[in-house]
């Protein structure tokens, strides 16, 4: 990595460093990875009509990069400069959620989505060509099955470009593997919001569109926001069945959704609260803790979990499970196999298939952690019953097995 910086150009090694610093403990991506995903977004640049990287420095060594976008506000066009920390945050960073950064299929995702499709799907690159706003300022629905000279003649902006080319890559509910690598998703076409998910905020970060997950995991429903002087909700049904864009109340009000609560998910695995914007004032509470050990001192760095009962789908996890089973069973020599072990793993198999793909249970929907003064909140939704888990010590090892799944 430090090899990777010094022989960086100018140009990118702020987003290099930013890239090597801001990564999850323990998933930092491999330095070529780190590299061309920084190449990638000033190759991708030259593509993107209502969006510009600009390189600031001032000769005081605070070199820093950003981008300068063309907007509508009122059928006016405007020229907007992004925060730089959103730019890094939510541009640069090459993780979406839990993956790792990696190259599938030979790219890095900034690459294969623009410049990949398979026969019959559309082409993103193609799709981009000629939009001159990054959004325009509407709050609206979009028709299942949308057609292209429709959408983009009412919406010609880069949010309605990327809605249209999502729904027809991913037109199908999910099956097979459910993959996390955005490259896979798209070269599959299948998935349900976790995948489509995954998939916007990848296509959006590859067309400077800054993008983070917004997950309400505990009500099993995920979905994307973009940012344009604020965040705002942008979401794709499944089946191409159409979405919303900065229509925040559509899953309480439109879809009589009770939430517990929504976070965002940053590039370093760490989250925030987002629940204020999807749920009613009248609907949330903010509930305060104060952590203290047996001498009444406080505690820093406890982490207080929310956890609420819910259904959860398992589908994701039932597929790695049983490909760490087929793996082992591939490893077994045919000769060693014989027809006991052939019975024992059939069964096996036919009792793991007859697991439901959805349960209920307790299930994880936020955390947050104490300050120096053993504080710490959390806004929940006020209408569901809650169970509090509050953890100090070495929660890492622990947490990372904890947090992918239901708590019986």
């Amino acid at each position: 990595y430090a090899q990777l910086l010094i022989n960086a150009s100018r140009q990118i090694s702020d987003e290099i460093a930013f890239v090597i610093a801001a990564s999850s403990i323990g998933n930092v991506p491999e330095p070529m990875v780190i590299l061309k995903n920084a190449e990638a977004l000033y190759r991708n640049d030259q593509f993107v009509e209502y969006a510009d990287i600009i390189d600031v420095d001032n000769g005081d060594n605070d070199y820093y990069s950003t981008i300068m976008y063309r907007t509508l506000e009122e059928a006016i066009e405007k020229e907007v400069i992004l925060p730089k920390d959103i730019y890094y945050w939510y541009v640069v960073h090459p993780e979406i959620s839990s993956e790792k950064a990696d190259e599938v299929y030979g790219a890095i995702w900034r690459d294969y989505l623009l410049n990949h499709n398979d026969i019959r799907y559309p082409l993103l690159k193609e799709k981009i060509a000629g939009i001159k706003y990054l959004w325009d300022g509407k709050a609206y629905h979009s028709p299942g099955g949308r057609l292209w000279n429709v959408s983009i003649t009412e919406h010609p902006t880069a949010i309605e470009a990327i809605g249209y080319w999502i729904g027809k890559t991913v037109p199908y509910g999910a099956m097979g593997s459910r993959p996390g690598q955005p490259q896979k998703i798209a070269h599959e076409h299948n998935g349900w919001c976790g995948e489509l998910q995954r998939l916007a905020v990848a296509a959006q970060r590859t067309l400077l569109v800054p993008s983070v997950a917004a997950c309400n995991v505990a009500e099993d429903h995920v979905w994307r926001e973009f940012y344009e002087r604020g965040w705002h909700q942008n979401d794709n049904w499944w089946y191409d069945g159409g979405g919303t864009v900065d229509i925040p109340y559509v899953y309480s009000d439109g879809w009589g959704k009770n939430m517990s609560s929504i976070y965002g998910w940053r590039g370093d695995d760490a989250i925030y609260e987002q629940t204020a914007r999807y749920i009613h004032s009248d609907d949330r509470v903010t509930i305060s803790f104060k952590v203290r050990d047996l001498f009444l001192q406080p505690i820093d760095g406890a982490r207080v979990t929310a956890l609420v009962t819910g259904i959860k789908d398992i589908t994701w996890y039932k597929s790695e499970i049983w490909d760490l089973i087929q793996q082992i069973w591939d490893r077994i020599p045919t000769l060693l196999k014989g027809n006991l072990l052939q019975q024992l793993f059939d069964r096996i198999q036919t009792r793991f298939e007859e697991i439901p793909d959805i349960i209920d249970g307790v299930t994880i929907s936020v955390w947050n952690y104490t300050d120096a003064t053993g504080t710490c909140t959390l806004t929940l939704g006020k209408n569901l019953d809650y169970v509090f888990l509050i953890q100090s010590g070495n929660l890492r090892r622990a947490w990372q097995f904890a947090r992918h799944n239901t708590l019986r």
